[in-house]
């Protein structure tokens, strides 16, 4: 009985804490077991949702915003450290993406790189973007209004607003609402035939976008 007290103590209560700390504020949903601590540095918009098992992870000075509607899936990490991260309105993160708002230095070679200065160089993603799963999104860079980050994407450059951009390091494939030739132009794909931005089948009936 005392083991099943600790528990709920150490692991269950704070996310219950957590989660109704955050909705009474600002009225989102933060699920209680997802790694989020309460804390005046965090502000998130109306009808955002923060799924089980993702993760904010601030540093002594960081400060996160995320806007309204925006939803973060399950096992995303948004790493803050010491740095401002911004992100906009009707944001979509997929599962397992990793946000980044600071880097490390590594040029001492007699030094640990752990043991190296962070550098906090903070991230901006733009209202309406939308980010692939597995995606990872490095520090120091602005992201458009209305990007498209297709899954498993390593983005280390600035993306413009609209922009389609893929792979690993990301590169910009086209811009949403504009085709490249006079007919219609599909998703790419890999290798294995299936479509770049979703990981489905090329042959599959392709869902609405924005869907993660």
């Amino acid at each position: 009985m005392a083991k099943l007290r600790t528990t709920l103590v150490r692991q269950v209560l704070p996310g219950f804490v957590a989660s109704l700390y955050y909705y009474l504020r600002f009225r989102c949903l933060v699920h209680p077991r997802a790694g989020v601590q309460p804390s005046s540095r965090i502000t998130i918009g109306r009808k955002t949702t923060i799924h089980k098992y993702s993760r904010i992870i601030l540093g002594a000075t960081g400060k996160l915003r995320i806007g309204r509607e925006c939803n973060l899936q399950s096992f995303a990490t948004i790493a803050i450290g010491d740095s401002d991260v911004r992100i906009g309105d009707h944001v979509r993160i997929g599962p397992s993406c990793n946000l980044l708002g600071e880097d490390h230095e590594i040029d001492q070679r007699d030094t640990p790189v752990h043991k190296q200065p962070r550098k906090p160089l903070g991230l901006v993603i733009g209202d309406d973007v939308f980010i692939g799963s597995n995606s990872v999104v490095l520090a120091g860079l602005h992201i458009g209004r209305g990007a498209v980050i297709g899954a498993g994407s390593v983005v280390t450059t600035d993306l413009p607003e609209y922009a389609v951009a893929v792979g690993n390091p990301a590169r910009i494939k086209r811009h949403r609402g504009v085709n490249t030739s006079p007919s219609h132009v599909s998703a790419p794909t890999t290798p294995n035939g299936s479509n770049h931005l979703t990981g489905r089948p090329a042959s599959s009936r392709e869902q609405p976008e924005g869907s993660i």
